[in-house]
C-alpha cells in the first residue's frame, strides 16, 4: 500500500544529526514541497505525518475534489466524524450506512469531480431541485442534510473559507411524500430495510426483487398488505 507522502532526511548543523522531512501528495498524486516534521527518526516522522492528516490538516489536498474529501465519510470504522458521534452515542451503524447511501447515490454523481472550494449555493440549489423532480422532496432533503454536514466540517477544517450549504433551505414536503420511499432507497442493504420498516426477511426479499421493476415509487403500506 502506497503512503500518501514521502519521507527523507536532511542533515542539520549538528554533526551526525538528521531531521526527517515529509512530502505530501496532491489530489493527482504529485509530490508537494517538503515540510519538516521536526523528528529525528523515520518512525517518528511517519507517525507525525499520519497524525497531521488524521487531525484534519490536509496539505496534500489544497484544493481537493469533492470525491477525495468524501472518501471515508460515513464509513463506520474510517470516518472521524462518526467516531466522535459514536463516542457520544449519537449514531447507529444503520443510520451511518443510510447516509453513505445518499452520498454515493445522489451526491457523488453530481459533485464528485468538482473541487471542494468551487461548490456554490446556486449549484447546490439546482442539484436539490433536480433530485426533487427525479425522486421526491424527501429524498432531496435527506441528501441535502448529508451534504450540509460534510460542508460544515470542511469549513471547520479550513478546507473552504465559506460554507455554501448553510444558506440552502430544505424543500417543502407533502404528507404523501413522507410516506413513500423510492425504489433506490429500497435497494439498500437488508439491515437498513429492517430498521426503516421493521420487515421480516420474506418481505425484505420481495422488496429487493422489485427494485428492477418499472415502478418509480412504492408505498411501504402497500407491500405490507400485499
Amino acid at each position: 500500500m502506497h503512503k500518501p507522502f514521502t519521507v527523507y532526511r536532511r542533515p542539520t548543523t549538528r554533526k551526525k544529526r538528521y531531521v526527517y522531512y515529509i512530502q505530501f501528495r496532491d489530489e493527482d498524486g504529485n509530490r508537494m514541497t517538503a515540510v519538516s516534521s521536526g523528528k529525528t527518526t523515520r518512525a517518528e516522522a511517519e507517525r507525525w505525518a499520519y497524525n497531521k492528516l488524521k487531525d484534519g490538516y490536509v496539505p496534500s489536498f489544497k484544493e481537493p475534489k469533492f470525491k477525495v474529501y468524501a472518501q471515508n465519510w460515513f464509513i463506520w470504522d474510517r470516518c472521524d466524524y462518526l467516531l466522535r458521534k459514536r463516542n457520544r452515542g449519537d449514531y447507529s451503524r444503520s443510520y451511518a450506512e443510510q447516509q453513505r447511501g445518499y452520498l454515493e447515490n445522489h451526491i457523488l454523481p453530481h459533485f464528485g469531480d468538482t473541487k471542494l472550494c468551487s461548490i456554490t449555493i446556486t449549484e447546490i440549489e439546482n442539484w436539490n431541485i433536480k433530485l426533487k423532480n427525479q425522486y421526491s422532496a424527501v429524498t432531496a432533503n435527506r441528501a441535502l442534510t448529508v451534504l450540509k454536514i460534510m460542508l460544515k466540517k470542511a469549513k471547520r477544517r479550513r478546507l473552504i473559507s465559506y460554507n455554501p450549504g448553510e444558506d440552502v433551505k430544505k424543500l417543502p414536503e407533502t404528507s404523501k411524500e413522507k410516506g413513500i420511499l423510492t425504489l433506490l432507497e429500497f435497494a439498500r442493504p437488508k439491515t437498513l430495510i429492517y430498521t426503516n420498516l421493521g420487515l421480516n426477511n420474506e418481505i425484505t426479499e420481495s422488496i429487493l426483487a422489485i427494485k428492477d421493476s418499472s415502478a418509480t415509487h412504492i408505498s411501504p403500506q402497500a407491500i405490507i398488505t400485499a
